[in-house]
């Protein structure tokens, strides 16, 4: 049996560090829509600039791709290759590269 938690529930270990910015990356074969479905407080709570995800698995399930999709635009995010070049939100996201870097708005000065 593994021991899973919800991505929200890590929320008050991560306030006790005194964080208020970090990089995410997210490696979860697959299971990527359950740490959105699960961490709008997390999202409301922290500046987040960049998060690397795989999304070569993602563009399988397109009910769940676009629930990502919406959820980070939502968050005011901008998907973007690793060379920085945007990734067009309104194409078939099933032909974007396999690791995407959701750059935030307020911080395009990273790219």
């Amino acid at each position: 049996m593994v021991r899973t938690m919800r991505l929200d529930d890590i929320l008050p270990k991560i306030q006790q560090t005194n964080l208020s910015s970090f990089v995410m990356k997210i490696d979860i074969e697959g299971a990527e829509y359950y740490v959105f479905e699960s961490g709008r407080k997390l999202f409301d709570a922290f500046d987040i600039p960049v998060i690397m995800m795989e999304w070569d698995k993602v563009y399988q399930n397109i009910e769940r791709g676009n629930f990502i999709l919406k959820f980070l635009i939502l968050h005011k995010y901008i998907p973007t290759t690793d060379t920085c070049q945007e990734l067009s939100k309104t194409d078939d996201f099933s032909k974007w590269p396999a690791n995407v870097f959701w750059i935030k708005m307020n911080r395009t000065g990273i790219c």
